[in-house]
Order: C-alpha cells, then structure tokens, then sequence
C-alpha cells in the first residue's frame, strides 16, 4: 500500500496520510482513505526530488552512535554541526546515554547515509 503523509500526531509517534492505491487484500480500505499508522509500518520513505521537503542532505551521511543502530536502539540526541567533508552532512545522532569515553572510541561511532536512517526511522524525518 502507498500512503502520503499528510500530518505527524508527536503524541503517540503516529503518521496520518491518505492512501494513494487500492489495497488488493484488505478489503475495507480505498484509494482516497484517510489512515493513521505508526513508523513500524513504514517500509520505506520516498520524496519527489523537485518536493519542497527534498534534502539535498539525503544522499549524505551522519555520524551516528552504535547505540542507535541496535534492535532496541533509538536515537534520542541529534545536533548538526559544520560538515567536515563534501560527502559528510553535518548531522551527528546519538542515544543519549553514551559516555564521553564511549564517543571517543571510534568503534562505537558508525558513518550512516541520511536516507538509510530515515527509512529506519521515518520518526527522524518531520515532512512538515
């Protein structure tokens, strides 16, 4: 099923949008629906290049804290800073619990693609 967003409810974490097709197995949904939903039921989040809400920050990527990227991870703590590098897009997303010396390590701190971690995460992306 395809869905536009069309709002974010911050209470509850739930997304509210129309449905774009007609669902082939779930019989009392139509194209034209209004449904609600949460991010666990997002595959992947998709955004027109010439859309207003397109970033060109997409295809670059963030320093991100392993602690994120684990099953029960989430990201509690993100702040932008100058890009180092072309490719880098100044975003650094952390759990919020990492010690100064977990930072430090290198091992603990992966390079992840913007887009990668929207589709993970579609909470991470407000289209609004």
């Amino acid at each position: 099923m395809w869905v536009e967003i069309t709002d974010k409810k911050f209470l509850g974490n739930k997304f509210v949008g129309v449905l774009t097709n007609q669902p082939v197995y779930i019989n009392s949904l139509n194209a034209g629906d209004i449904i609600e939903f949460e991010p666990k039921h997002i595959a992947r989040v998709m955004i027109k290049r010439n859309a207003p809400r397109w970033s060109e920050l997409g295809d670059k990527m963030a320093l991100v804290s392993k602690k994120c990227l684990e099953k029960d991870g989430v990201v509690r703590w993100m702040y932008r800073e100058q890009p180092e590098c072309e490719e880098d897009s100044g975003w650094r997303l952390f759990n919020g619990d990492e010690s100064e010396d977990y930072n430090s390590n290198t091992n603990n701190i992966k390079i992840i693609n913007i887009y990668y971690l929207v589709d993970k995460d579609p909470s991470l992306f407000v289209p609004f």
